[in-house]
């Protein structure tokens, strides 16, 4: 019995030498452009200020919004170190679901704290590209 116990643990409890590095996530921001003008930058998954401990307990179990969230990050993270094409049009594919308008454009902003003040700095933005092409 303790033999299973110490095999169960690690995938119950992960270490955090899972992750290679610990660094900025990305923030996957989309501009939407209607009537020809572009509207404000807005995340393409936004995080609720508040959420309550019934919703908390659910997204332990299902939660495809994060997991989404998620898989942006990791494709992000693939276009800033390689710039892939492929993670760049899935990106756009992404930011342009759920939304309506004439075109798309993304960016990618990694937020840290320096000096007691919070910086953004934009790593990658991708031209405007028409919602049909983008889908």
């Amino acid at each position: 019995m303790l033999h299973v116990l110490k095999l169960l643990l690690p995938a119950l409890i992960p270490s955090w030498r899972f992750f290679r590095a610990v660094a900025p996530s990305p923030r996957v921001e989309r501009r939407v452009w209607t009537y020809g003008r572009p509207g404000p930058w807005q995340e393409v998954y936004e995080r609720p200020e508040d959420v309550s401990f019934g919703t908390m307990l659910r997204r332990m179990l299902w939660n495809p919004e994060w997991n989404g969230a998620l898989f942006l990050v990791t494709l992000s993270e693939r276009l800033v170190e390689h710039g892939s094409d492929h993670a760049a049009r899935e990106i756009l594919r992404r930011a342009a679901e759920g939304v309506s308008g004439e075109r798309v454009q993304v960016r990618l902003v990694f937020v840290r704290l320096e000096g007691g003040q919070l910086l953004r700095e934009v790593l990658y933005q991708s031209a405007e590209v028409p919602m049909a092409e983008a889908r």
